[in-house]
C-alpha cells in the first residue's frame, strides 16, 4: 500500500518540470526570434544612418552656402523613404576641420531609430523593438594618384569657375565618355568635336618662353580678367623629385607616372623647361587618357623657409595641418619653386611636335584645334605664320576634368579646394 501512494505522488513530479521547460522554450524563442530581430534591426539602422549621412553630406559639401532644407530633405529621403527609419535627427559639424586627416569643409553627423513589433517579447510586456544607429560623412578634396610633371596656376576663380579657390572650367567625364563612343573612339574625332563644342574649356601648353597675361593674349573667355589657358615652357613644367630634371628625366615621369608617394599637397616643386621635343613626344603616350597634374598657387623665387614671407603668402588660405610641414624638392636649377595645394584630373586630347598633330602615335594633320585658337588669338602682322606663335612650336592641349565624375577608383583625397568633394562616411 505505502508503495502504491509514493508511486502516485512521483506522477505529478512531471508538471512544475513540464511548466519549467515551457518557460525556458519560450524564453529562448523570444532570444531567438526577437534577438535576431534586434541584430537585424540594428544593421538597417546602421544602413539608414550610413545612407542619410553620405546622402546630407552630398548636399552640404557641394553647395557654396549651407542649405538646410535641402540637407534634411536628403537625410529624410535616404533615412525615412529609402530605408524605414521611423525617425532621425541630424547635424553639421566642423569640430574635425584641421585635426582628422582630410576632412576640409565639415561633416554632416546623422542618428537613426529604427522601431518593429515584438513577437514572444510582448509576454515580457516589450512590444516595441527599438535600435537606434548613428553614422557621419566628411568632405574630402581630391588627391592624384599618379601625377605628370605638368602645372596648372591656382589663381583667383573669375565667373564660371567651379572652384571658391581656383580658376578651374572643367567638363564631366561622361561628356568626353559620350564623345567618343560616338565617334568610334577616333581620337582625332574626339578633339575635333570637343575643342568644336568646348572651345572655351582647352587648355594648352606650348613651347615658348611667352607667358600669357604678359607677352601673349591667352584670353579665350573675353572676360576682363584675361585668364589664360596657355601656359609657357618655363611655367609649364615640374621637376617632380629632385636632382635632374633632363628630358630623360621629364619622359620617364610621364610615361611611367605612379610616383605620387613623393608628391603630395604642401610640396614645394621647382620649374624645369619642357622645350624638348621628346617630352612631347612622350606626352602623345597619354592622350585619351585621365592624367593628374599639380596645381600651385604661389611662387619662390628663393628658398621657402617656415616663416618668410614667401612661405606665410602660400599658405594665405591653404594652411598647413597640425604637425605637418612643407617638403621642399628643389632640383636643377633649383629655384624658383611652386607650392603644390592640390592636383586636378586632365584629359589630354592633341599633341603638336614639328609641326603635325599627333593623336596616340598617329598624325591626323599639320595642326591641333586649339594650336590654331592660339595663333589666332596672338596676331602679328609680319609673315610666315602672321602670329606670334610660331609653326614650328611644339604644343599640348586637353581638357581638365570634374574629378567627382570620374570612376571611383581614379581618385583619392586630399588637397585644396577645387569647389567638388569627395563624400566619404568618417564615423
Amino acid at each position: 500500500m505505502d508503495q502504491i501512494k509514493i508511486q502516485h505522488f512521483e506522477r505529478g513530479q512531471i508538471i512544475p518540470i513540464v511548466v519549467v521547460a515551457l518557460i525556458i522554450i519560450m524564453g529562448m524563442s523570444a532570444l531567438i526570434l526577437d534577438g535576431g530581430m534586434l541584430m537585424l534591426n540594428r544593421r538597417s539602422a546602421q544602413a539608414a544612418a550610413d545612407a542619410g549621412a553620405l546622402a546630407g553630406a552630398r548636399v552640404f559639401c557641394n553647395q557654396s552656402s549651407q542649405n538646410n532644407a535641402a540637407i534634411e530633405n536628403a537625410v529624410h529621403q535616404y533615412t525615412v523613404v529609402e530605408n524605414n527609419a521611423s525617425a532621425f535627427t541630424w547635424q553639421v559639424t566642423t569640430e574635425n576641420v584641421g585635426s582628422s586627416k582630410g576632412i576640409v569643409k565639415g561633416e554632416v553627423l546623422v542618428s537613426v531609430v529604427m522601431e518593429e513589433t515584438s513577437f514572444f517579447a510582448r509576454i515580457f510586456n516589450q512590444d516595441t523593438l527599438t535600435t537606434q544607429a548613428t553614422a557621419g560623412a566628411g568632405c574630402f578634396n581630391h588627391e592624384a594618384k599618379t601625377i605628370l610633371p605638368l602645372a596648372y596656376p591656382c589663381r583667383a576663380p573669375v565667373g564660371g569657375s567651379v572652384s571658391g579657390d581656383c580658376d578651374y572650367f572643367p567638363l564631366e567625364w561622361s561628356i568626353i565618355e559620350s564623345v567618343a563612343a560616338n565617334n568610334n573612339h577616333d581620337p582625332k574625332q574626339i578633339s575635333d568635336v570637343l575643342f568644336s563644342t568646348y572651345p572655351d574649356k582647352i587648355y594648352i601648353v606650348l613651347d615658348s618662353d611667352n607667358v600669357c597675361g604678359e607677352d601673349m593674349n591667352c584670353n579665350f573667355t573675353g572676360d576682363d580678367d584675361g585668364r589664360y589657358q596657355l601656359n609657357s615652357s618655363a611655367r609649364g613644367w615640374l621637376n617632380l623629385t629632385g636632382g635632374s630634371g633632363s628630358a630623360n628625366n621629364l619622359r620617364n615621369w610621364i610615361e611611367i607616372g605612379g610616383i605620387s608617394d613623393q608628391v603630395k599637397v604642401h610640396t614645394w616643386l621647382s620649374f624645369v623647361t619642357g622645350a624638348k621635343t621628346g617630352v612631347f613626344n612622350a606626352m602623345d603616350s597619354r592622350v585619351n587618357q585621365i592624367v593628374w597634374i599639380p596645381v600651385f598657387n604661389w611662387i619662390c623665387n628663393d628658398y621657402p623657409a617656415p616663416g618668410s614671407e614667401c612661405d606665410i603668402k602660400a599658405h594665405e588660405g591653404f594652411p598647413l595641418p597640425a604637425g605637418k610641414e612643407c617638403v621642399v624638392n628643389t632640383g636643377s636649377p633649383a629655384y624658383p619653386v611652386a607650392h603644390v595645394v592640390t592636383f586636378a584630373p586632365f584629359f589630354p586630347t592633341c599633341v603638336q611636335v614639328n609641326q603635325k598633330a599627333y593623336y596616340n602615335g598617329i598624325s591626323y594633320g599639320n595642326k591641333c584645334p586649339g594650336f590654331e585658337l592660339a595663333q589666332q588669338n596672338n596676331p602679328h602682322s609680319q609673315p610666315p605664320s602672321y602670329s606670334t606663335i610660331k609653326n614650328n612650336t611644339n604644343a599640348l592641349e586637353g581638357y581638365f576634368l570634374i574629378p567627382d565624375s570620374l570612376p571611383g577608383d581614379s581618385v583619392g583625397v586630399g588637397g585644396a579646394d577645387l569647389g567638388i568633394y569627395i563624400v566619404s562616411l568618417t564615423r
